[in-house]
């Protein structure tokens, strides 16, 4: 899996190109393609997207231009998959079938649990 930090918000999400879970933005122009990838683990060990995090949440961090413009000539060399990842849709399930989901893995749980409870 994937783990990325959002260039706006220093929130965690699942990979460099997805929409952020907690404040909505999703990376679009050439650029901030670059910065999102710059801030995933394909790009940086954990302990820096970690330190990275704290210092956008306190509104203190800088990109180190001469890394996002290598990854910026890289996306303008490909044109097709920032086309692609501009478009792309996650997957995921909506709140209503996820909640659903889980009422039933629930339910499944505790039904286990009685039946085993109740055996002789």
């Amino acid at each position: 899996m994937t783990l990325a930090i959002c260039i706006k918000c220093g929130s965690r999400k699942i990979s460099a190109c997805s929409q952020c879970d907690i404040c909505g933005h999703r990376s679009v122009d050439v650029e901030d393609l670059a910065r999102s990838m710059y801030l995933s683990d394909n790009c940086q060990p954990p302990k820096e997207l970690k330190d990275a995090s704290r210092q956008i949440k306190q509104g203190n961090f800088t990109f180190e231009d001469r890394h996002v413009a290598r990854i910026v000539a890289e996306l303008q060399e490909q044109a097709a998959l920032v086309e692609r990842l501009r478009h792309s849709k996650p997957f995921g399930l909506p709140l209503f079938l996820r909640a659903m989901l889980l009422v039933v893995l629930i339910t499944w749980l505790i039904l286990m649990l009685w039946r085993t409870l109740t055996e002789p």
